[in-house]
């Protein structure tokens, strides 16, 4: 059984695939991806910024939990557009490719439900702006941030699965230890 508890989740920007695995931070994430200590995401946004076939950027994105890609509700627009406020405030007109940004970083904020959360890019217009977004509740850095990050909550959410572990891997009792009442009455 795996543990039910709350674990990190990381979304990365497209910017962050390591599909040629050199990025030394993006291993590590990786790394705790595969202990089950975080949960690693990419949204629908990302996947159409990738090129077109199966090359070793869309093998490497398939590894990881995929969200995003139903159409905005109504209510959704204004949140939308005060996160385009924050990202890109001096530009006037965005190009497809800000526009993209914005949607991936407001998927993030709409899908990854965690208490604990993190959006991994190395684009400046997210870098520069994250105490504002942080007011949003997005944390965003770059992979070296996120993984000091992690360095400070992985003690807390690795303490939460031990408990859970122990709680959950303590054989029933055998019906001759259980009590009397365990017993039905025919």
């Amino acid at each position: 059984m795996n543990y039910p508890g709350p674990i990190p989740y990381v979304t990365f920007d497209t910017n962050c695939l390591n599909s040629k695995g050199l990025m030394v931070e993006m291993n590590f994430l990786d790394d705790l991806r595969d202990k089950g200590l975080i949960s690693i995401h990419i949204s629908e946004t990302m996947w159409r910024e990738l090129p077109d076939g199966m090359g070793p950027m869309k093998e490497k994105a398939c590894e990881y939990v995929f969200f995003g890609g139903e159409d905005l509700l109504q209510e959704e627009l204004e949140p939308l557009r005060q996160l385009r406020l924050i990202i890109f405030r001096e530009k006037e007109k965005l190009s497809i490719r800000d526009k993209r940004d914005v949607q991936h970083v407001f998927d993030h904020r709409k899908y990854v439900t965690s208490q604990w959360t993190f959006f991994v890019t190395n684009d400046h217009h997210f870098l520069d702006h994250r105490a504002e977004l942080q007011t949003e509740r997005i944390l965003v850095g770059t992979p070296a941030d996120c993984v000091h990050w992690l360095k400070g909550i992985l003690p807390v959410v690795q303490s939460q699965m031990q408990q859970w572990k122990r709680r959950n891997s303590e054989p029933p009792p055998s019906p001759r230890t259980r009590s009397p009442e365990w017993r039905s009455e025919p």
